[in-house]
């Protein structure tokens, strides 16, 4: 922790997850159609925020900073440097904030992010605000600590280009602002270890809390509104959305409102044939008069998450791939009525009719 009171953060995040294969990105030439917009310039937004805001974490702060690699103000501030400094990239022209611009809550605002070049990747960026909360990084998961995903956009061929690790040190270790900074902060000149622990001491500082959000769970009861406390109540209640965005219900974790697991939320879903099914177990639905508790238990009605429609359509064709999880959006009705398909083939009994309320709301 720095002296100043600041910590640090990463990126990654939130939210529920679509657990897709990592895909490096377009590289054909069609792909080569935009260049990255200029480097954000470091600005108010991006200073190390204060470990004194409303609803932070002190406990979840400080366990996660690893004991290898400790806070220290001096370390934030070349971590910070580096996050902005182009000179990371192959050409030039891309440096951390190019994805993660703080003037864009830490994101880069497009559908997929613009590497060197002008190449465009297969996924858009997530923000680095609390990302030190992640028990793991990008999209996929395929890193564990911010050390480790610090190193990985600098060499991948679509980001920033570089062969390898040193050949950014390269790039750096020549400049005397950088092998003054790097003896300072760690007693020897620049390398790839120290630059990626720079760049993660900072990522920890960028902490989101203090909303009016924040002020109302601490006790604050006017901070919030009736419509946004009718909302907090839907959120907990009909609405189910606690049940990915804040688990265990015993013990709700509010930092990030995710629960860090992968879920199948219906990407692709039109891939299965689904529509059929869905028009089949509508008819199903419809029919049904069974008393609600014998249904439940011949089903074995899952109480956490709503399996999507393609689970019976992937076990004969695709056994391997698990497909289970909430839905959202357009898919949530054909899902449902998967589902209750599915369970109507485990028993005699179709779903009575305060099943196909529950979920169709």
């Amino acid at each position: 922790m720095g002296r100043d009171g600041s910590i640090g953060c990463a990126v990654c995040a939130s939210f529920v997850v679509v657990a897709l294969i990592a895909m490096p990105g377009d590289t054909s030439a069609s792909s080569l159609l935009a260049r990255p917009p200029p480097i954000p310039k470091s600005g108010p937004l991006a200073q190390p925020r204060s470990t004194r805001q409303v609803g932070l974490p002190s406990d979840k702060t400080l366990a996660a900073i690893p004991p290898d690699n400790p806070q220290t103000a001096e370390k934030i501030a070349l971590g910070q440097k580096l996050f902005f400094d182009g000179r990371l990239s192959v050409d030039g022209t891309v440096a951390c904030a190019t994805c993660h611009d703080p003037q864009r809550a830490f994101t880069d605002g497009r559908p997929t992010s613009i590497g060197v070049l002008g190449r465009r990747g297969q996924r858009n960026s997530l923000t680095v605000l609390n990302a030190l909360y992640n028990q793991t990084q990008f999209w996929d998961g395929r890193a564990k600590t911010l050390e480790d995903q610090a190193a990985l956009p600098i060499t991948n061929p679509v980001e920033m280009g570089q062969p390898d690790l040193e050949a950014a040190v390269a790039s750096l270790a020549a400049l005397p602002e950088y092998q003054q900074a790097f003896q300072a902060v760690f007693g020897h000149p620049p390398n790839g270890q120290d630059l990626v622990r720079a760049l993660a001491s900072y990522e920890r500082t960028l902490t989101s809390f203090d909303s009016p959000f924040d002020r109302f769970l601490a006790g604050d009861d006017k901070a919030i509104d009736e419509s946004a406390k009718r909302g907090w109540v839907l959120f907990n209640d009909r609405g189910r959305c606690n049940k990915c965005h804040a688990l265990p219900d015993d013990m709700p974790d509010l930092t990030n409102f995710k629960d860090d697991d992968f879920h199948n939320i219906g990407v692709l879903i039109v891939r299965h044939r689904v529509v059929p099914l869905a028009r089949e177990a509508e008819k199903l639905i419809d029919s049904g008069n069974a008393a609600d508790k014998s249904w439940r238990a011949s089903a074995r009605w899952p109480g956490r998450t709503v399996p999507t429609a393609t689970r019976s359509a992937r076990s004969a064709s695709s056994p391997r791939r698990r497909s289970s999880g909430p839905t959202t959006g357009p898919v949530l009705a054909q899902s449902c009525r998967g589902t209750a398909r599915t369970a109507a083939q485990r028993s005699d009994t179709p779903a009575p009719e305060s099943i196909r309320k529950a979920f169709l709301f």
